[in-house]
């Protein structure tokens, strides 16, 4: 504004000194004038880009700053949008943003796997993998790739990227790689490996280095206690005794209403066939309902062991997935 407002000056100087002198006098002023307007144009034009450049790189310090609270406070697809700003500032070299951007890729894959997207997260890891080149952050980015591939239950990743720890790689990082490892064995129900990685180390720890032995072997203790029932095994007790395998799947009171169930059919039948023998109208019609009864009570204690084994079964995932929930978390 102020060099527009400086060039109509001088044009308005020049139109009048035009009607009232001549020519040369005009043009001795004129030139006096320009100098005069373009010395201070350029120093107002220094100004107001010394000015902006102050600016832009103070933004881009708020925009990293920005993000990060955004992060801290939950708002995850917010915080996405401006650190993915601070990345194009970045890739055009507009200005610095104080870090680089292997660590802001990180930030936005903390992100994407918060708000539980797979498939975002692997592919911001990949790039940020890229973007770390031989930094020591590369090593803290394979360890957060092998901790996602097991919270998103993606196997064949975790074994994949397990591989090459088994090389000499991070050490600051083996015994989370440890933790996740059995971590991984639990969640497969291989409970005799993972009691040997914790008996051979007691330097199980999280992401943030806090010991988590103690937790993972008194899980893996719990998971060895709570074994599973065989269910033809329970049918076949059932089969020799009503009710035995309802009690053998837990159920007691199944047990002993099929027990008394089944048991006082057969007694009604007996004294119906002992006293008019084979011809006896309530000795067949009891011991038809007592079959019916003893056959629903072995496929019902089948069923119950199987739902017991069921129960068990999502009990130890959940407190596996917990675990996976607490140390995995970064």
């Amino acid at each position: 504004m102020v060099i527009d407002a400086i060039s109509r000056v001088s044009v308005t100087c020049h139109s009048l000194l035009q009607r009232c002198t001549g020519d040369w006098l005009t043009r001795c002023i004129t030139c006096f004038l320009f100098l005069i307007s373009s010395g201070g144009t350029h120093q107002i034009v220094a100004q107001e880009t010394s000015a902006d450049i102050v600016n832009e790189f103070s933004e881009t310090k708020e925009l990293i700053g920005f993000a990060d609270y955004l992060f801290g406070a939950g708002e995850y697809e917010r915080a996405i949008a401006e650190y993915q700003r601070s990345l194009y500032y970045l890739s055009i070299g507009k200005h610095q943003t104080g870090r680089r951007s292997d660590q802001i890729l990180f930030r936005v894959a903390q992100s994407y796997s918060r708000l539980r997207l797979p498939q975002l997260t692997f592919a911001t890891l990949d790039q940020a993998l890229l973007s770390a080149g031989t930094s020591p952050m590369r090593d803290t980015l394979h360890v957060v790739y092998l901790a996602t591939a097991l919270a998103f239950d993606q196997d064949s990743i975790f074994l994949d990227r397990l591989r090459q720890f088994d090389e000499p790689g991070p050490r600051t990082f083996s015994p989370y790689v440890k933790a996740l490892h059995v971590l991984f064995l639990l969640d497969d129900f291989n409970l005799e490996p993972a009691s040997r990685i914790l008996e051979l180390n007691s330097d199980i720890t999280d992401f943030y280095g806090t010991n988590r032995h103690t937790e993972l072997s008194n899980l893996t203790g719990s998971m060895m206690n709570r074994r599973f029932k065989s269910p033809v095994l329970g049918g076949a007790l059932s089969a020799l005794v009503p009710g035995l395998g309802k009690v053998y799947a837990g159920r007691w009171s199944d047990g002993v209403s099929s027990f008394i169930t089944v048991g006082g059919n057969a007694w009604i039948a007996y004294e119906g066939f002992r006293d008019k023998g084979g011809d006896s109208l309530r000795g067949w019609l009891f011991a038809g309902l007592g079959a019916v009864f003893w056959a629903g009570n072995v496929y019902g204690s089948v069923v119950a062991v199987r739902l017991r084994n069921v129960q068990i079964h999502e009990s130890i995932n959940a407190d596996v997935r917990r675990q996976i929930d607490l140390i995995v978390s970064f």
